[in-house]
């Protein structure tokens, strides 16, 4: 999936690009738009597809990891994120018509700066030369890094990343739970699968949970390499 966000982000860049280079300076604000919309089912059919694969439960996997956080879902999750990746990209569009960069010099800059997008050359180059009065930044143009608050990453390549790994790690947890428990388990437990610590799962590992308690099901999170055994006998 990381692999294809990757993938998509660059195509929708040249897309982008596209757009605000042929409007040159006209209303372009309903391409983008579609634009947007699109690349954002794209992300959200890639990552359902791979949430639910080939097994049964689809609906409730779905509503799973669709199902509301803190005020919001994942399918807005990924939205937001993609709304701010085209505002990413029409940052450095603009600080390079500024600073006099051609259509393919941005788009390379773009590809060769997503996982730290506000530290792209042209963005710096725009900023400094804006400050010293070389160029006159218009209003509405903001090519200041934006701050989203602790722990959440700057870049979308890397929040898309994370978000869609999370879900579809999820959606396979969920789904081996609802499996094993429905074929008769008893409980499970979770045991340590590398010898890199892991601070969410150590204070899991060696106790036996009750397959009925669903307050208890086991914890997935990004990167871990425990392991969840079931048990379809009482706890030894």
């Amino acid at each position: 999936m990381s692999r294809r966000i990757e993938e998509l982000l660059v195509l929708y860049a040249e897309y982008l690009l596209n757009a605000l280079f042929s409007s040159m300076g006209g209303n372009v604000d309903n391409d983008i738009e579609l634009l947007v919309q699109d690349l954002i089912e794209q992300i959200w059919d890639d990552c359902i597809l791979l949430a639910q694969d080939e097994h049964d439960r689809k609906a409730v996997i779905l509503a799973y990891i669709n199902r509301d956080i803190e005020g919001d879902n994942l399918r807005g999750r990924i939205s937001s994120r993609v709304r701010t990746y085209a505002a990413e990209v029409m940052a450095v569009y603009a600080a390079g018509r500024l600073t006099g960069y051609t259509y393919q010099a941005i788009l390379s800059s773009v590809k060769e700066n997503l996982r730290d997008p506000w530290h792209n050359p042209i963005i710096t180059e725009a900023r400094e030369k804006g400050m010293k009065g070389e160029v006159i930044i218009p209003d509405g143009v903001d090519l200041e890094e934006p701050s989203y608050g602790q722990g959440v990453a700057v870049s979308s390549l890397t929040a898309l990343d994370l978000m869609t790994e999370f879900a579809i790690g999820e959606a396979w947890n969920e789904w081996q739970w609802l499996d094993a428990r429905d074929k008769g388990a008893k409980g499970y437990f979770v045991e340590r699968g590398s010898s890199y610590p892991c601070d969410t799962c150590d204070s899991h590992t060696g106790i036996f949970y009750d397959i009925k308690d669903e307050d208890n099901k086991p914890l997935y999170h990004p990167h871990c390499c425990c392991v969840v055994i079931y048990s379809y006998v009482e706890r030894l």
